[in-house]
């Protein structure tokens, strides 16, 4: 069984890779940053029980998704360019 490389790929399959192997390093990435701002939630509502209301609003909420979200995609895309070249 021969293996082949991706220079032998043709172009689709070469971004088909490529997109896998960033929606892999993002599910990786956003998995953590979920985790910490979970347990960041927590650490403010058991420290600053007071303040917690104020700071949980909805929009700060999707607030720190989005930011979240970006700190992921920027991160996976650094790494796949990383890796690829």
């Amino acid at each position: 069984m021969r293996f082949v490389t991706r220079r032998e790929l043709k172009p689709a399959t070469v971004l088909e890779c490529a997109l896998t192997d960033l929606l892999s390093i993002a599910g990786y990435h956003i998995s953590h940053l979920a985790v910490f701002s979970i347990a960041l939630d927590r650490f403010i509502a058991v420290s600053y029980p007071v303040i917690y209301k104020k700071m949980c609003r909805s929009n700060l909420t999707i607030g720190r998704w989005i930011l979240t979200i970006a700190i992921t995609a920027i991160n996976s895309c650094l790494v796949l360019l990383e890796t690829t070249y």
